[in-house]
């Protein structure tokens, strides 16, 4: 419903690919690639947004506060080698060690997000403001059954308030200027990159236009409030 929804998962999962210890195993709301992971028991990170709210004030909804669930599914059934500085050491496939590797993760995860200095960390958490002031984080242990069985999963749900949409008929400005460049610059994401600046910037309005569309004005509307040119 919003690229900015679009553009925090993307960031999100170009901030977590190879730098957490499940590797290149991340993936945007993934199914396939999920459960292929799953039934080989590797690790595996899934980016999701399947729920939001969003507060609309007569028809401004490009401006409009909006408030997302950013889900991330961690998964594991088997030993873990991991990283612990001079050594490594592996985590065993068990109840117990799968939880642990869980927890620990889910830290991995949030480091990446929110330590990490690098372009992609970056942009994600300049794409959303603040968690949300109603709604608390949550996570479930184990959240998705398979046959009547646990699983060895940890599901975290963010609830986070996203910047607004780039308004139509402007260049794009600030973080979403960094983000189209960012995706321009990844092999990967260049076409959709594309795509979105001709969305936002494919024909350029005068401003009075702008301010129409960003506050959801008929034709009679902006020129009763004396933005609109006299014809």
């Amino acid at each position: 419903m919003s690229l900015a929804v679009a553009a925090i998962k993307i960031a999100a999962v170009r901030s977590l690919k190879g730098r957490t210890s499940a590797g290149e195993a991340v993936f945007d709301s993934a199914v396939e690639p999920f459960d292929g992971l799953r039934n080989e028991g590797a690790p595996v990170v899934v980016i999701s947004c399947d729920t939001g709210k969003r507060d609309v004030e007569g028809r401004e909804l490009f401006g409009a506060r909006q408030v997302i669930e950013l889900s991330i599914d961690m998964f594991v059934a088997r030993a873990v080698t991991v990283d612990a500085g001079d050594i490594e050491i592996q985590i065993p496939a068990s109840d117990e060690g799968n939880e642990l590797y869980l927890r620990s993760l889910a830290y991995e995860v949030e480091k990446a997000l929110l330590a990490d200095p690098s372009p992609w960390p970056e942009l994600f958490r300049r794409l959303w403001f603040r968690g949300s002031a109603h709604d608390l984080c949550e996570w479930d242990r184990g959240a998705i059954a398979d046959k009547g069985r646990r699983q060895a999963l940890l599901r975290a749900i963010y609830r986070v308030e996203p910047v607004a949409d780039p308004l139509p008929g402007a260049e794009p400005e600030g973080v979403w200027a960094d983000v189209l460049a960012a995706m321009e610059a990844d092999f990967e994401l260049s076409d959709i990159a594309r795509y979105w600046r001709q969305l936002i910037a494919g024909s350029i309005a005068p401003d009075w236009r702008q301010a129409q569309v960003a506050l959801g004005l008929t034709a009679a509307g902006v020129g009763g409030i004396g933005l609109a040119p006299e014809s």
